[in-house]
């Protein structure tokens, strides 16, 4: 295995032998939707569309999976669903609970599924170099290494009010929350839970890494010296 990914009933693997994805877990979905209503329906997210051939970029979060193919077509499958398109050119994609985005090589970004808040509506006229989709929100860093964020937030939450440092080099984002890490491996976040939630806040440790995996309410990271470390609220 080159990859392995996660939803929240379902995981997904790119196999090392043939850069194929396999998906096993749950295909149904029980989740409250946007108007706060409790759904319950079968929407194939570890069923892997016919078709879909080697991969080089793997997304899951919640009920759907993305990946971009080795000509650089965008793949979802589940609730945020998704066709390859003629003029794709994506090098990698990120998804959330309900939208995706892309980032092509050209450094700009596409992003779909549900439109609320401005999820769907990136900034434009900068080139970016990675993107991290959260379950309501995006960011993405442009060629200073410098973050921006849309989609939904309250000012008491501040998830898309990203720092105004530059020089970050990978970036990702969850429910509440985003983090930024920067070429030394430091790690910023950024957005809070809401005061009655009784969540704790993502607060990143006095540790260097070299990779960051978000999850819903925290993340987790591989430190530079090789340790898996976790913060915020994870399992």
């Amino acid at each position: 295995m080159t990859q392995v990914v996660a939803g929240d009933y379902h995981t997904c693997v790119v196999r090392a032998a043939d850069a194929e994805v396999r998906c096993f877990g749950s295909n149904l979905s029980f989740s409250v939707d946007e108007a706060g209503v409790v759904t319950s329906a079968e929407v194939g997210q570890a069923r892997v569309p016919a078709g879909l051939g080697p991969v080089v970029a793997l997304t899951a979060d919640g009920y759907s999976t993305c990946a971009v193919d080795d000509e650089g077509g965008v793949w979802c499958w589940g609730s945020v669903r998704r066709d390859p398109a003629p003029t794709d050119r994506a090098v990698t994609v990120s998804v959330g609970a309900f939208h995706g985005c892309a980032l092509d090589e050209a450094g700009a970004i596409q992003c779909w599924g549900g439109p609320a808040d401005g999820r769907t509506d990136p900034p434009r006229f900068e080139r970016y170099t990675a993107l991290g989709v959260g379950r309501f929100h995006a960011c993405a860093l442009n060629e200073a290494g410098a973050a921006t964020c849309w989609g939904r937030d309250l000012p008491e939450l501040g998830r898309t009010v990203a720092p105004l440092d530059e020089g970050f080099s990978e970036v990702i984002a969850g429910q509440y929350y985003s983090c930024a890490r920067d070429a030394l491996g430091a790690v910023r976040c950024w957005g809070e839970n809401p005061a009655d939630s009784g969540l704790t806040d993502v607060i990143p440790p006095n540790r260097r890494f070299t990779s960051l995996h978000p999850g819903l309410l925290g993340a987790c990271g591989i430190s530079v010296e090789g340790d898996v470390v976790c913060f915020g609220q994870t399992p």
